[in-house]
């Protein structure tokens, strides 16, 4: 009977002790195929022995600047598109093709000095034999620059049709955007009205 009741004890205590060590151990182990398999956001809980506790906790903290730092990743990725997009679009502004005009000759050559910027030129017919000549370039880089530079070129289109004097058409253009572009922002501008008349 005594055998019986210490062999009993004894189940008993190991039962305990199992369940005290080997159950976290069992709990991390499966938290961490979840997390193989791809789940980033459940987390173990803080309990059992002392070292245990600690791992979970590490493990938790772990999770939780892995899933920022994929989430950052993400963002990331997708700002890049989309500047990459807005540089498509700003080169789709910039004249693939320059007009003939007749007494001058013309070439371009245009390298940003980032992916996005302010940067503008463009040749355009605003008379029957005029021509506007314009170079241009927005303060500072990325996108809100090249927002402004389309802006720009479409306020510089419309001001200087039939035009003559190329200080009227940076005059109205200058009133125009001083109103409506950001504080800190400026744009240095050459233009010329060239008449092939």
């Amino acid at each position: 009977l005594l055998t019986l009741a210490l062999l009993a004890v004894g189940v008993f205590g190991i039962y305990l002790l199992s369940s005290y060590f080997v159950d976290p151990i069992v709990k991390i182990t499966h938290r961490v195929r979840r997390f193989t398999s791809g789940d980033l956001e459940s987390e173990l809980p803080l309990e059992g022995a002392d070292e245990f506790f600690e791992i979970s906790r590490a493990f938790n903290e772990m999770m939780t600047r892995v899933s920022q730092d994929k989430k950052n990743i993400v963002a990331r990725e997708k700002l890049a598109k989309e500047i990459e997009v807005a540089s498509q679009v700003q080169r789709t502004l910039l004249p693939h093709r320059l007009p003939e005009v007749p007494g001058l000759e013309m070439d371009t050559f245009y390298r940003a000095a980032s992916v996005i910027g302010g940067d503008l030129y463009d040749v355009f017919r605003i008379g029957e034999s005029t021509y506007c000549l314009v170079v241009a370039d927005v303060s500072g880089k990325g996108v809100p620059a090249s927002l402004m530079m389309s802006m720009l070129r479409t306020v510089v289109q419309i001001q200087s049709a039939g035009e003559t004097s190329s200080r009227k058409v940076l005059v109205k253009v200058n009133d125009y955007l001083s109103s409506n572009i950001p504080a800190g922002m400026f744009i240095t501008i050459m233009m010329a009205i060239y008449d092939a008349g």
